[in-house]
């Protein structure tokens, strides 16, 4: 088994996206890729995918996942340094209280940053039926999982990997989603997730001017189209992350706004929030710290390649 080309696996609802990378000294390499559809959530479809997938991997099996799906929760606190005398009893009760959930259904899992005098928690939990039925399948098709991690843990490392020495916010806009995540160095400093996104942009410049939805999507850009209106919700939200954030960490205001995902498909839009919040805007994917060995078409296309790349980042 070659430890250097190993496979990252991202599942989501409807989907699940791969890539075989390398490591060469620092160099990272795309070796492989693929992106297929699944049955929310079935158990063939997805033996199926990871069967495909095995035809790509061949004998390198060592696997890095990541799960974007709803069996997943995520939650955030703050302690100060003297709060945190039993952190993982604290953990369990506020991810109980959080969620109204039985504890014992759900496997779960924190990290802790430390920032001046305050601790950042972050808390992930998965559905045990679930993730028990995720882990048999690739146990069947003989991938080795070296570990398991969530969108926001991927994002944060794609973006400390590239940007350092500065609180930055990176904004992540998705078809139906948008994730706001605060960030200094490689410490996790705040996010939230949305239920707005690409789609709801589009969908609002559709009702307020009845052109055809194929048409819009030529013409997203805020000097020729009348998409300020439509991105309202979009900059409220932000002004909130902002808002949240500068609460808890007054001293440390957020410079930049890295903007990912389907903000590609949108002219200007860098321009315009720099303008708007006063804070440096720009466009950003992580793709191009990559080299790509294989067809860029289909790794360009995935639906959740920032997130992908992110996991693939990460240090066995």
């Amino acid at each position: 088994m070659n430890h250097n080309r190993i496979n990252t696996i991202l599942l989501s609802n409807y989907e699940v996206n791969h890539l075989v990378c390398s490591n060469k000294k620092g160099n990272f390499t795309i070796e492989g890729s693929s992106f297929l559809s699944i049955n929310p959530f079935d158990k063939l479809s997805l033996d199926n995918a990871l069967k495909e997938i095995g035809h790509i991997a061949k004998n390198d099996r060592l696997t890095k996942l990541n799960i974007i799906n709803d069996n997943v929760l995520k939650y955030q606190f703050i302690l100060n340094q003297n709060e945190a005398t039993n952190l993982r009893v604290e953990v369990l009760n506020r991810f109980k209280t959080a969620f109204d959930i039985p504890l014992n259904e759900y496997y779960i899992d924190f990290e802790t940053y430390s920032f001046k005098n305050i601790i950042v928690v972050f808390i992930a939990g998965i559905n045990r039926r679930f993730l028990d039925t995720v882990l048999r399948n690739f146990k069947s098709r003989k991938f080795k999982l070296l570990f398991l991690e969530v969108d926001i843990i991927s994002l944060k490392r794609l973006i400390s990997f590239n940007f350092s020495n500065e609180v930055i916010m990176n904004i992540h806009l998705r078809e139906e989603k948008t994730i706001f995540i605060v960030i200094y160095n490689d410490i996790l400093l705040a996010f939230r997730e949305v239920n707005f996104g690409f789609k709801n942009i589009v969908n609002a410049l559709f009702e307020n001017t009845e052109i055809e939805p194929s048409t819009i999507l030529d013409n997203l850009d805020f000097e020729k189209s009348n998409i300020t209106d439509a991105f309202d919700k979009l900059t409220i939200e932000l002004q909130r992350t902002i808002d949240f954030y500068n609460s808890q960490f007054r001293n440390e205001p957020v410079r930049k706004l890295i903007l990912t995902g389907k903000f590609h498909k949108i002219n200007g839009v860098d321009k315009y929030l720099s303008r708007l919040f006063t804070i440096q805007a720009d466009k950003f994917n992580g793709l191009k710290k990559f080299f790509v060995n294989t067809e860029i078409n289909t790794v360009e296309k995935m639906t959740f390649l920032q997130e992908i790349l992110g996991t693939s980042l990460r240090e066995i």
